[in-house]
């Protein structure tokens, strides 16, 4: 245990002088390294019993991750603003499950978004704001074209469906 521990805090010793930073006896981060080993090892045996709070019934899942989820964020900021961002990202997420949105490209959009906005930026400075050079190019016009067809499938797809249950029920 104290052997993982000191590897654990090496490489983070190494990393930190790595990256320029004075690294001398620091108690803070050992004692942070230590609190997470002895945490570890403490619930490790108790992965079995988490696996069984998997076996609820989702009605009584959903709500309990819900009310965690509404105290954690409540509780790093202390702004109800904070919770209605929750809740509304919450119905976006069901939303989009209900209409069978796929979830990957949500986060591949959270995880490039920034730097396609910059991308963007800088095209539109170098174009002077003018939009249209976004669709002048081929390529660029056809990924966009792709992109909104993406958008649009799965929501047109619903309303087929909707519309073919309709016509089947008479």
């Amino acid at each position: 245990m104290i052997a993982v521990v000191l590897a654990i805090l090496a490489i983070l010793c190494f990393l930190l002088a790595l990256f320029g930073v004075s690294v001398g006896v620091d108690l803070a981060v050992l004692g942070l390294v230590f609190v997470a080993g002895v945490l570890l090892v403490m619930n490790l045996p108790l992965v079995p019993l988490f696996a069984q709070l998997l076996r609820l019934p989702t009605y009584v899942l959903h709500p309990f991750i819900f009310g965690i989820s509404i105290v954690g964020v409540y509780g790093v900021t202390g702004r109800l603003f904070d919770t209605g961002l929750l809740l509304g990202f919450g119905l976006l997420g069901y939303v989009m499950t209900k209409l069978k949105y796929p979830s990957a490209p949500l986060i591949l959009g959270f995880v490039l978004g920034d730097a396609m906005e910059r991308a963007l930026r800088q095209s539109l400075m170098m174009s002077q704001g003018d939009l249209l050079m976004l669709v002048e190019r081929p390529i660029s016009a056809t990924m966009l074209a792709l992109a909104a067809l993406v958008l649009v499938l799965p929501l047109l797809s619903y309303f087929n469906r909707a519309r073919m249950r309709a016509l089947a029920e008479g």
